[in-house]
């Protein structure tokens, strides 16, 4: 079966996010820095009057070596509460299918484009490893 993804690339690796667990798409944020944070947390932004952190997910895992200039922000929404993606470039919708099991914060890898699908429990649980959180 066929799903629907946000789906955008950073350093020619393809990330996406399930539809259903987009909050909304921030274009332009504002993003305020935080003194001393490791360089895969770009910054928080004011959501309705919270601070949401966004992060950068290829840093985040590893898989990337630098980060690009924040165009734009998907917020999603876990048990946890919300938070923000970095995106670098305008993310389109697709389609994705079928899957293939993904480790940490990547719940599946989608087969044969080889799209990284975000989880954002996966991304809740990579978050709090990284910052010696305990996560319920």
């Amino acid at each position: 079966m066929m799903r629907p993804a946000l789906v955008w690339t950073d350093t020619a690796l393809r990330f996406g996010v399930d539809r259903q667990q987009v909050q909304a798409v921030v274009r332009s944020p504002e993003l305020s820095p935080v003194p001393l944070a490791p360089a895969w947390l770009v910054g928080v932004i004011n959501r309705f009057g919270r601070a949401v952190a966004v992060v950068d997910v290829g840093l985040l895992a590893g898989l990337k070596a630098g980060s690009h200039p924040t165009q734009q922000v998907v917020i999603v929404e876990g048990s946890w509460g919300e938070l923000g993606v970095a995106l670098a470039e305008t993310p389109t919708d697709e389609l994705y299918g079928p899957l293939a099991a993904g480790e940490g914060l990547f719940d599946a890898v989608s087969v044969p484009v080889g799209l990284r699908l975000i989880s954002p429990e996966g991304l809740a649980r990579s978050l709090s490893t990284k910052l010696g959180a305990p996560h319920a």
